[in-house]
């Protein structure tokens, strides 16, 4: 339960080629932590960058729920399911960043939301 520690064991995990252990220890360091944004992209992109998108999906999809309004996670929400290609989720992600933050918006958004 050590964060550091499981931080260290997580790396050391996907340095060796275990996912599954990488992702438990992942899982095991943002339950210390769910509402550190910084921590739910830096797992979310570790994990799928290991190939395990659905998992990293999961992960962000509950951290979005329970962190309504977190600019920064909606946007790794769409990035993560441009790069999962799951247009119905680039869509309602897209549309709810340009709901809270039109700033946000720039024209590779549109170009993803087109796309999608």
């Amino acid at each position: 339960r050590f964060r550091p520690a499981l931080a260290l064991a997580a790396d050391a995990y996907g340095q060796k080629g275990d996912t599954t252990r990488m992702v438990e220890s992942y899982s095991a360091l943002l339950a210390s932590n769910p509402n550190d944004a910084n921590l739910v992209e830096r797992v979310v992109t570790a994990i799928a960058a290991s190939g395990r998108v659905l998992r990293a999906k999961e992960i962000i999809d509950e951290a979005v729920q329970e962190n309504p309004g977190d600019t920064k996670l909606l946007d790794l929400q769409f990035r993560l399911n441009v790069f999962a290609q799951r247009w119905k989720d680039v869509i309602r992600s897209g549309e709810e960043i340009a709901r809270l933050d039109t700033a946000m918006m720039t024209e590779r958004y549109f170009q993803q939301l087109a796309t999608a």
